[in-house]
């Protein structure tokens, strides 16, 4: 079900709700892909980004920024221009890291993606 080719590659960041406490790992990748992203896989994708629930703002956020800081450097290192992800929280955290990092790179919720590729497979008339 390959939508539209995608200009961009999306690398995935494992939300720890979703993975640990849901066992869901292959399944957005597959999404995506099926989509038409191209996947790339980041080094540690299912690190915590730092959010941690309220782990960055009760007391933390000295921790809680190295490891924010240790997740963009993966996302950056995986060469892709988007970091999906399925938790409000990560999308929060890695969204404003990545802006304070500059321009060129995003962060957005995996259905957001989805609805990107739906939008343009409408506008070619797929």
């Amino acid at each position: 079900m390959d939508l539209t080719p995608r200009p961009q590659t999306v690398t995935y960041h494992d939300s720890c709700h979703l993975k640990r406490g849901c066992g869901i790992r292959e399944e957005p990748r597959r999404l995506l892909s099926d989509a038409g992203w191209q996947v790339q896989e980041m080094e540690r994708s299912d690190r915590c980004c730092g959010f941690g629930g309220f782990y960055s703002f009760t007391g933390h956020p000295q921790i809680s920024r190295a490891i924010t800081r240790d997740k963009v450097n993966a996302i950056l290192r995986s060469g892709a221009e988007v970091v999906a992800t399925d938790c409000p929280g990560c999308l929060i955290m890695l969204r404003g890291a990545l802006e304070k990092r500059g321009p060129g790179k995003r962060a957005a919720h995996t259905l957001e993606l989805l609805g990107e590729a739906l939008s343009a497979a409408d506008k070619d008339g797929h």
